[in-house]
């Protein structure tokens, strides 16, 4: 079952591949069309007690300011005044979809689970894309599919939650990082877009702020030390700062004068309050709905200790000194918490209910994802660094859900970039050369692989 080479066949004739580009467009409006309608059919035969649950984030701020931004109060919740507990590109998409329902005349709330199922659409449709770089149809299909059918990626389609559209223009922004790192794109421009995109990424949600430095670490290990050099890389990368920063001062200079300590805000005012909150999710807390967790003593003082001191804590300085003071006083109960959050991270949830068959749930996932990183890591080449690409967004997302809240949606855009994996543990990858419409800065081929073949999977 190792990667083998396929017997080389003649060159097609101009026609065929403009057919293979039409089926592919066909195939791409099928996942398109089925994931669209897995999500309709997941949501009609969701149980009442879940389907109807709205988070408080979406009543209590999102939709708010959504309707102030239509009403031309600008940016303020709905008692007037100016917050920015989240960055404002979730409340835009919001406001933009109310005003294409008042002006059909139609449900907001309608319009809104509609381009919801559609989100999930097109983030199945994305992975079938990108999976179609490396796999025939049926192996893309299979990625789009285990995704479309995900019920975490499902859940998230019932509920107003800023996660749905920030998969897709996440996964958009990881295929163009791939694509600069697999054709060696040279184009400053390139980069300086990739860098506003992030921006535009990060302006969804918050946990996208280091992303860029993310995707800036895998071009360092990606290009240096093979045909690129140092200088070359290092302009790159600033530039996919200079397009992040360019596209985020905006809002970090206004957010900084909404303040009202006068502090410099870092995307959101609500990342110093999710860190204490990660810390403290088994506090008993009466105005919450979640359920009684069972934790060791020693860990308990910990979480009370922490929330005892919640109204201090105003800053990331003052976080991390609340976290390296009960880690002189209690060393081991502080490690093993990291360690219980490390693992909350893919299957915990805010009430704590259906934690055990989730973790299930998500164990099978993990299997076959790292089954399936397993095997692409043994094709080596392109398969290998998509393995290590993929690996370093994921290790990203987690770190930051370990850091704040570990709950297993914050997981799910590190999932679905994951899922491009699990083909490898299925199929059989023949790697084979193959046509590109970009040229690349040199004629070095991929280190330690071959060009993937467009349809080179066998079942």
């Amino acid at each position: 079952n190792s990667a083998m080479t396929p017997t080389p066949t003649p060159d097609p004739s101009p026609s065929e591949p403009r057919a293979g580009f039409r089926r592919t467009r066909l195939v791409a409006a099928a996942v398109f069309a089925g994931s669209f309608v897995l999500a309709v059919v997941f949501y009609l035969l969701l149980p009442d007690s879940l389907r109807q649950r709205t988070p408080s984030d979406y009543t209590g701020f999102y939709k708010p300011v959504a309707r102030s931004l239509l009403a031309g109060r600008g940016y303020v919740t709905a008692d007037g005044h100016v917050s920015v507990w989240y960055p404002p590109g979730f409340p835009l998409l919001i406001a933009v979809r109310f005003a294409v329902a008042d002006a059909l005349g139609i449900s907001p709330e309608f319009v809104l689970l509609v381009t919801r199922f559609l989100m999930l659409a097109l983030s199945a449709t994305l992975l079938y894309w990108i999976a179609r770089g490396f796999w025939g149809d049926v192996p893309a299909v299979t990625t789009a599919a285990v995704y479309a059918t995900y019920p975490l990626a499902l859940y998230l389609t019932a509920h107003p939650f800023s996660a749905n559209p920030f998969i897709p223009a996440l996964l958009v922004t990881f295929w163009l990082a791939w694509r600069g790192v697999r054709d060696r794109v040279s184009s400053p421009l390139f980069y300086f877009g990739l860098g506003a995109l992030v921006g535009c990424v990060t302006l969804i949600r918050a946990i996208a702020v280091g992303l860029g430095f993310a995707l800036a670490l895998g071009f360092v290990v990606a290009f240096c030390g093979k045909s690129w050099r140092w200088r070359a890389t290092i302009g790159k990368i600033s530039l996919l700062f200079l397009g992040n920063a360019l596209v985020l001062l905006p809002w970090q200079i206004w957010a900084s004068q909404q303040d009202q300590e006068a502090r410099f805000v870092l995307i959101t005012t609500s990342g110093v309050p999710a860190i204490i909150q990660g810390l403290t999710y088994a506090v008993d807390d009466p105005q919450s709905q979640r359920e009684p967790l069972a934790v060791a003593d020693d860990i308990r003082e910990v979480m009370d200790s922490v929330h005892a001191q919640r109204h201090d804590v105003r800053s990331l300085g003052d976080a991390a000194g609340v976290v390296l003071g009960e880690l002189r006083q209690r060393p081991w109960a502080v490690f093993r918490l990291y360690v219980a959050k490390v693992f909350r991270a893919w299957y915990g949830t805010g009430s704590h209910r259906y934690e055990l068959p989730l973790a299930l749930l998500q164990f099978l996932y993990a299997a076959a994802i790292i089954w399936g990183t397993w095997r692409a890591w043994q094709c080596g080449g392109e398969p290998r660094l998509l393995a290590g690409a993929a690996w370093l967004v994921a290790l990203y997302f987690w770190s930051v859900t370990v850091l704040t809240l570990s709950l297993a949606r914050y997981m799910v855009p590190a999932m679905a970039i994951l899922m491009l994996l699990i083909p490898f543990g299925i199929f059989r990858y023949s790697p084979a050369p193959a046509s590109r419409t970009e040229t690349p800065d040199h004629d070095d081929p991929v280190p330690g692989g071959h060009e993937p073949s467009a349809n080179g999977a066998k079942p």
